[in-house]
């Protein structure tokens, strides 16, 4: 029987180098098959081999895939990604590998992708002058990929694993300070979608829960909002309902009296238009639509009616739909509310995301908690 491990000399180099070739099992059609590979260090090659062996004893033996990681990244989306997580986060992923990734190691081999190739691409990344978040999303999205050819046995190991990574930069949320939504509640008085940017920054919904509310969501006697679904736009005049972002994003928000009596006005006028609108009007029972009872377009409502909204009080139009959510989370905190009553307001997944994402408002917690610990201990 022949050694498991051969000495080779190259004829152009002089090099030696020692090849272990170990039969690991056999393919469909009966022949053997088997595991190959090659090492500079005899000591090497002997210690993967007992581990080759021991794992194959075992049962533990993975054969390295030669499939295309291109391939692979479509395999892994079709049956990994797309059953598990809501569109958007489909569409993300997909469209991060193919504008990162595919063009830069999609054509190598699965079994060939090592670590240091995967740490040259986020080097790369990271050269052309792509923010940390965008190279740590891409690390995101690779190990989870690389992480399931381990579980499938089409890899030893990940390659992901131990690459360094940029640090991560805290981008401070844009809101409305106190003074500004004063100006901004003046200037919504009486437009179109009043009560739907009031209820944006009372309730701290996140955009694709308040555009997907229902009728029956809202229950004007006790002033409070189920939120139940949201809406996801998989495309221009394409859109489908979907379940909440998290467990926690199902919860019962209590809206301001103010906001109450605005909702049954905003009601009786939709009403008008639904009749006006006869057969043509979209049947989905929706709070916040258009004239013809369809969805609301996410970008429509930022560039032609928050955007002017904001210019016409004098506030920044960098802000987005989402600095309403962050607005009211922020005035919240200000205004002494406990963390955790603001966490679950908003829907996250725990307190500590929300003391996260709302660090820079803490600085000024503190110093109001200094204040009070001294008045009473020392009764100032």
């Amino acid at each position: 029987m022949p050694s498991p491990i051969t000495r080779r000399v190259s004829r152009a180099t002089g090099r030696v180098s020692w090849i272990v070739q170990v039969r690991i099992g056999t393919k469909s059609d009966g022949k053997p098959r088997w595991l190959t590979k090659t090492f500079e260090k005899l000591r090497d090659a002997k210690a993967y081999l007992a581990k080759v062996i021991k794992d194959r004893d075992e049962g533990l033996v993975v054969q390295p895939s030669k499939m295309r990681l291109n391939e692979f990244l479509d395999k892994w989306l079709e049956s990994a990604v797309e059953p598990r997580v809501r569109a958007n986060t489909y569409r993300s992923y997909r469209w991060q590998l193919k504008k990162y990734v595919r063009d830069e190691i999609g054509s190598f081999r699965l079994c060939d992708i090592s670590p240091l190739q995967i740490q040259k691409l986020y080097s790369k990344l990271n050269r052309e002058g792509l923010s940390s978040r965008v190279v740590r999303y891409t690390h995101t999205i690779l190990n989870n990929a690389f992480g399931q050819a381990v579980k499938w046995r089409m890899l030893a190991s990940n390659p992901c694993t131990g690459a360094e990574l940029p640090r991560s930069k805290h981008k401070e949320a844009l809101v409305l300070t106190a003074e500004e939504v004063t100006r901004f509640v003046s200037v919504l008085r009486g437009t179109r979608h009043e009560v739907l940017f009031l209820v944006a920054l009372t309730t701290g919904m996140r955009p694709s829960e308040y555009l997907a509310l229902h009728w029956k969501d809202i229950d004007l006697d006790t002033a409070r909002i189920q939120v139940r679904r949201s809406i996801d736009w998989r495309r221009k005049e394409k859109w489908e309902f979907s379940e909440p972002k998290t467990t926690r994003s199902r919860r019962s928000i209590p809206i301001p009296e103010e906001v109450v009596n605005r909702i049954h006005k905003h009601r009786r006028v939709q009403a008008e238009e639904r009749l006006k609108a006869g057969p043509g009007w979209g049947n989905y029972n929706l709070v916040f639509c258009d004239r013809r009872g369809e969805p609301l377009d996410r970008q429509n409502l930022l560039r032609r009616r928050l955007r002017p909204l904001l210019k016409k009080a004098g506030i920044s139009t960098d802000l987005t739909l989402y600095s309403l959510r962050h607005s009211c989370a922020t005035l919240m905190l200000a205004a002494g509310v406990h963390s955790k009553v603001v966490s679950e307001r908003l829907g996250h997944s725990s307190i500590t995301v929300t003391l996260d994402v709302y660090s820079h408002v803490l600085p000024n917690m503190q110093v109001e908690a200094t204040d009070k610990i001294g008045q009473v201990v020392f009764g100032n």
